[in-house]
């Protein structure tokens, strides 16, 4: 259960008629006329204080005013979803705050002021986020890994609302730095079409562009409110955080000759089970024409649109390489080829290694019929690059 509390500030009045989750604003009637303090009828915000997590929120105030009021300030890290001056009563003000990396414990606060010139402010409260990404030193058994989401975004060029999901997606990853990654899959007709893209739409029922998959089992639609996407986009990630307590990790090596791509990775397990083992040949930094309905010179179209880390090959086969894990804490080795077509850039070339676990015992909690099987773990390294085993 979240704890909220107000402050207020430079009001000369006293609070009447407060409850655990509300802070209220007397009429300034001294309880004469009208029937006295009514703080229902003036100024109620709810609830009273908020702490956050430390990786970056997403929160709702209710405000309940008999006038308009306006939000006049919020703390560098905490970001509005919702704007303007309001009338509306209650309204409802969804808010983000940011991934906390100062290291220590943050308070920030939310400013309203009403029609009666009465400043009214929420504290928000962020712990330190963990620090992650370090080195193996001794063995790799002692330690927890870092755990990456993956999500597939099924896209194209020619496809207009892509862009409205996209931006979903880059503001997510803003809020949550390091958390997730992101990998359009593009569809035929695309610029950047990829063999695979209709296999991976299949298996997730894809019906329409565009559609996110969260780690092979939650689908995030393009809904009319962008906000209400980064809200499914968290909570599936919230979901798996919470379900799926990460049990592998990889390291990958690979290197380039000529166009001929050598990959060398290990897999790491912590836990008995079957897994599957999939590898792919990424590109960032390509710049493209895009379609886009939302553009802001009404051309329909969005010049220089940036798409990173593109699926161009797949190293594995679309169902992965099957590996079963018959004691905790093994370890697997795989070497896969590739030839890398020469359009690409090959200074902006990345290898994706994701390991999907068997549900088995675990819940399983899915959008449709996606299979036994989730994403578990997942590593990017650009080509040429050592790619260490990242832990806790």
């Amino acid at each position: 259960m979240k704890k909220l509390f107000y402050s207020l500030l430079f009001v000369p009045m006293l609070l009447a008629g407060c409850d655990d989750n509300s802070t209220t604003i007397d009429d300034g009637d001294g309880g004469k006329g009208n029937g006295g303090n009514k703080p229902a009828a003036d100024f109620v915000v709810s609830p009273e204080e908020i702490t956050v997590d430390a990786e970056g929120d997403v929160f709702d105030i209710t405000v309940t005013s008999v006038g308009s009021y306006e939000l006049v300030a919020t703390a560098s890290w905490i970001t509005e979803l919702t704007f303007g001056m309001r009338a509306v009563r209650p309204a409802t003000h969804t808010f983000r705050a940011a991934r906390n990396s100062s290291g220590e414990l943050r308070e920030g606060l939310i400013t309203f002021l009403t029609d009666k010139g009465d400043f009214v402010s929420v504290t928000v409260k962020q712990g330190p986020a963990a620090v992650t990404g370090g080195e193996v030193v001794g063995d790799w058994r002692d330690y927890d890994f870092v755990h990456h989401s993956l999500l597939f975004d099924f896209t194209g060029t020619w496809c207009g609302f892509c862009p409205m999901m996209a931006g979903a997606v880059e503001r997510v990853q803003t809020l949550y730095p390091g958390r997730f990654y992101c990998v359009p899959l593009h569809g035929g007709g695309s610029d950047l079409d990829f063999s695979a893209t209709t296999t991976f739409a299949n298996r997730f029922s894809v019906k329409n562009f565009p559609t996110v998959i969260a780690d092979c089992r939650r689908l995030v639609e393009n809904l009319s409110n962008i906000y209400d996407i980064d809200k499914a986009i968290i909570s599936a990630l919230d979901e798996q955080d919470s379900t799926y307590p990460v049990v592998t990790g990889a390291a990958i090596n690979s290197k380039l000759d000529g166009y001929n791509l050598t990959v060398d990775a290990t897999a790491y397990f912590k836990e008995k089970g079957t897994y599957k083992v999939y590898a792919m040949v990424l590109e960032s930094g390509i710049r493209t024409t895009q379609t886009n309905y939302q553009s802001g010179d009404g051309t329909g179209v969005t010049e220089n649109f940036l798409n990173d880390h593109v699926a161009r090959l797949m190293l594995t086969s679309t169902g992965g390489v099957q590996q079963p894990v018959i004691e905790q804490n093994e370890e697997h080795t795989y070497q896969w080829t590739g030839y890398i077509d020469s359009s690409w850039n090959q200074d902006n070339l990345e290898i994706l290694v994701y390991i999907e676990r068997e549900f088995g015992t675990l819940p399983k909690l899915q959008s449709g019929n996606y299979g036994n099987y989730f994403v578990d773990n997942c590593a990017i390294a650009p080509i040429g690059v050592n790619y260490t085993l990242k832990v806790l």
